[in-house]
Formats: C-alpha cells, structure tokens, sequence
C-alpha cells in the first residue's frame, strides 16, 4: 500500500521520521513531500534527506493508494483527486489548525496524543489520538554521551517569545522562566556541570549535541510536551518538563502496561 504524507511546513520533522519509522517497521510504502524545510531561521531538512523531489508530486498523488495530510488539507493543494482515500493529522493548537476540525466532515481527523489533543477536546472536537514517532536505531536519534567528565545539560528552545498565560496554548518553551534557572544551577555548581543552550540552530546541530547531553529540558510552562522530549528520550537522556494529569493520563494510554513515565517532572 502506497502512502504519500503531505505537508506545508517541517513541523519539526515529524512527517519525515513518521514516513522512515513505517518505510523500516511494516509493509507500507511511504514517501513524504514537505513544501519547506524550514521555519522561521530554523532548518528541518536533516529529516528529510529521502523527501520526494516536487517535480514527481503530482506523479505520487495519483499513484497513492493514501493521502496523509499534516497541518493541512486536500484544498490546500493542486491535484489531489477527492476520491483518494485520506487522513488529516493535526499537530497544533485550535489556535491555528481549528479549520481542520471545523472542516472535511468526509476525511478522518487525527491529532497528536499531546496538549493539542486536550485543547481541541475544550472546543468541543474529540479526535482519535495517534503518539508521535521517533527512528531511535538512527545515529542521529541515539546516545553519544559516553565521555562526558562533567554533567551535560542541554535546552534548545525553539520559541523565545513569553506569553502571558500557557493554559490555552501548546506554544511556548518558557526561555524566560528557564534561563534564570540554568544560570543559577551554573553558579552553585561551577566546573562541575556543562550547561548548553542553543536557539535558532539546524535541527541537525540540535541532534548532534543533544546526542551528548546527560539531561534534556524540554518546557516546563505549557504542562505538555514535545518531540525535544522524545529525542532526548530516545538519546538516553535524563529528560525535563512538566505534564499535567492530564497529559500523563494520555501518555500512559499510549503506552499500555507501562507503570511510570520517563519524565522528570513535578508531582501534581
């Protein structure tokens, strides 16, 4: 079965680790078109080095026996003939992918079994939950962190911006609120930890020093998570953010059986 993954922006490369995991793990033949690999100042495209070249688009669209849209929708492309059969997957907030919900009522919606699953349940729309997926046998999804004479820690905000409230939000990776902290933690501790912040960085160079890191901060403000968590997961590492119950009750759902969460988080 053919399966062709759509999508406008890189969403931080989670088609294209989406399209590997299956190409790897089943029978399914997938391939991933990406409009831009890049958002803003950052680059995405270490995770999709095997995308499908935009000239044979509309090749593979006739050919899929699946569309799989990400953050975006049959309308918002030229050539996607209605009779396909199709999902759409939602990876944000009702704050900017609302119309997916509102709109299609014939396609199948899913959405991301994080925050955004919950914020979309508040508006009314409840939607079959999918987890996120990470190639964790890649080399650059793997621990490398084997030499380190001094903890590592590592945080890698993708956002800088502050809101004024993260209840009804999934945006937002709280630098203000932690920089204050690693500094302190810096100071109290001296030559006996490494603590490294990177912002507006290639995921690629992200990948490479998380990869060595001992501990990974994610975000501690929204009460969800994000794929920064499942990568320094995946890479070994100690990983740091706060999850609601909420947010916990959903990840222990998509892990059936397992007793704990790997997080370091507050208990709540």
């Amino acid at each position: 079965m053919k399966i062709l993954h759509l999508a406008k922006t890189p969403i931080a490369g989670s088609p294209g680790m989406i399209v590997r995991v299956l190409n790897n793990y089943s029978d399914y033949d997938a391939m991933v078109y990406v409009a831009s690999t890049n958002v803003r100042d950052m680059d995405f495209s270490c995770d999709y080095q095997s995308m499908l070249p935009a000239e044979y688009l509309r090749e593979a669209m006739a050919a899929a026996d699946i569309i799989h849209f990400h953050n975006t929708a049959p309308n918002e492309w030229e050539g996607i003939d209605p009779g396909k059969k199709m999902v759409i997957q939602i990876h944000s907030g009702p704050a900017t992918m609302l119309r997916l919900a509102e709109g299609y009522p014939d396609i199948k919606k899913i959405v991301v079994a994080q925050k955004q699953a919950i914020l979309f349940e508040r508006c009314g729309y409840t939607m079959e939950m999918v987890p996120q997926l990470i190639p964790i046998f890649e080399e650059q999804y793997m621990p490398d962190n084997h030499k380190n004479d001094r903890v590592h820690i590592f945080y890698a905000p993708s956002s800088t911006v502050k809101l004024d409230d993260y209840e009804d939000t999934c945006i937002g990776k709280g630098y203000e609120e932690t920089m204050p902290i690693l500094e302190r933690i810096g100071k109290s501790h001296g030559d006996n930890v490494k603590i490294t912040v990177m912002v507006g960085k290639s995921k690629a160079e992200v990948l490479a020093m998380k990869r060595t890191a001992d501990i990974v901060v994610d975000e501690c403000v929204t009460g969800g998570y994000h794929l920064a968590s499942l990568e320094g997961l995946s890479m070994g590492c100690a990983v740091f953010g706060y999850l609601t119950p909420d947010i916990q009750s959903i990840s222990f759902r998509m892990a059936p059986g397992a007793k704990y969460l790997p997080w370091c988080t507050p208990k709540v």
